[in-house]
């Protein structure tokens, strides 16, 4: 199954934290790689932070329901969460 549509985000992400473009280009590669487009097949959706960290074989990424205290709007549009099941780092984007 392919990834969501969050490859932007997870770059602003990384743009965010203070990461060499060389790092983005080779985060952008693994989901390339990791990205099936096979809808039968589960693939693993890879972390930025976890990626930035340098933990290699964790890809957890996880689509959740709002969290408690988070938003499920902003500005009349609705928001999508995600949050990785091993650094535990939370992300979201409005839906498509």
């Amino acid at each position: 199954m392919s990834h969501p549509n969050i490859l932007d985000i997870f770059n602003l992400y990384m743009q965010r934290q203070g990461v060499d473009a060389k790092v983005t280009e080779a985060f952008d590669e693994l989901w390339k790689d990791t990205n099936s487009q096979n809808s039968s097949e589960a693939t693993p959706i890879p972390c930025p932070q976890c990626f930035i960290d340098g933990v290699i074989g964790n890809r957890g990424i996880k689509t959740t329901g709002v969290p408690e205290g988070y938003t499920a709007t902003e500005n009349g549009k609705e928001l999508e969460y995600f949050k990785c099941e091993f650094c535990k780092t939370r992300y979201w984007k409005f839906a498509d």
